[in-house]
């Protein structure tokens, strides 16, 4: 094979390749499309949360009310299946390389969450004077937020977690998806032997574990300790 022919054929399947990335793309819209979710008849246990509450001396003073609303705007959860609420961190010299015996189990942190501009201008005028403009640094450039000023007022609670939908979707779109991406990786492994990073299905592993998860996160808030009995 000459080297036009090899660059004709090259040329050839880069153009196979787009095409099947929009085909993707366009199943990937209709499988979403497909989605519905359908209640259970009985809610089930599925790990745990963690949330943000007003503190126990807090909760019978005047202010009280206006704490638990502040509260609404800036509360995050946290969810974990044993309850540890554990996150995996490589560390020693060789962090950078990932392997098994450079990870350390840490406890994940958890902060009360900082509201943009658009957030902020929606919320109460009442509420505002609890937050103040907040700039810090990251590897992206300055970044600046609304944060709160009494942070104190509130502290951390875990709870039991349940589900009350199924997740339903179109299993045809999906093996069609599968398929598409079977050929997407042979195409690569043809084009790029020894770099697969335009290519990689690491993107695609999550998308299946997360669709194969038959089940919402819905938190139950109310009643989850008599849902736990």
């Amino acid at each position: 094979m000459g080297r036009e022919e090899r660059r004709e054929t090259h040329v050839r399947r880069e153009k196979e390749v787009a095409r099947i990335r929009h085909d993707m793309k366009i199943l990937d819209r209709k499988y979403d499309q497909s989605i519905r979710w359908e209640p259970l008849e009985k809610p089930e246990r599925y790990g745990w949360e963690r949330i943000f509450v007003l503190r126990q001396d807090l909760q019978n003073s005047d202010r009280a009310e206006i704490y638990t609303e502040v509260l609404t705007h800036v509360n995050c959860s946290q969810y974990s299946m044993d309850g540890k609420f554990l996150a995996t961190e490589y560390v020693g010299k060789w962090r950078r390389r990932r392997r098994k015996r450079n990870q350390a189990k840490v406890k994940r942190i958890q902060n009360v969450k900082g509201l943009s501009d658009k957030e902020y201008e929606k919320m109460p005028d009442r509420f505002r004077k609890y937050f103040y403009h907040f700039h810090y640094h990251t590897k992206y450039g300055w970044r600046h937020e609304w944060s709160l000023i009494n942070q104190w007022m509130f502290e951390l609670k875990i709870i039991p977690y349940f589900v009350t939908h199924k997740r339903i979707a179109d299993e045809g779109l999906w093996a069609e998806i599968k398929a598409l991406q079977s050929r997407l990786w042979d195409y690569g492994s043809e084009l790029y032997p020894y770099n697969m990073s335009h290519y990689s299905d690491s993107w695609f592993e999550e998308e299946n574990a997360k669709r194969e998860r038959s089940m919402s996160r819905t938190v139950m808030a109310e009643g989850a300790k008599e849902l736990e009995d």
